[in-house]
């Protein structure tokens, strides 16, 4: 998520956020509860992003 959060240029706590109203970048959860692994794919923030970009033209 930092990783992830960088190249969107945004916190990892708005990326937290994101996740619990089911908005964002897609996400794969690796381990269960609140504390489990989370990891964002490079396709998945490039697919975000550009569909960001469509919104703000």
């Amino acid at each position: 998520p930092r990783e992830a959060a960088q190249l969107i240029r945004v916190t990892p706590k708005t990326l937290s956020n994101w996740r619990a109203l089911n908005i964002g970048p897609r996400y794969t959860k690796l381990s269960p509860g609140r504390g489990g692994r989370i990891r964002y794919s490079r396709s998945a923030i490039a697919e975000f992003l550009s569909v960001r970009e469509g919104e703000v033209a």
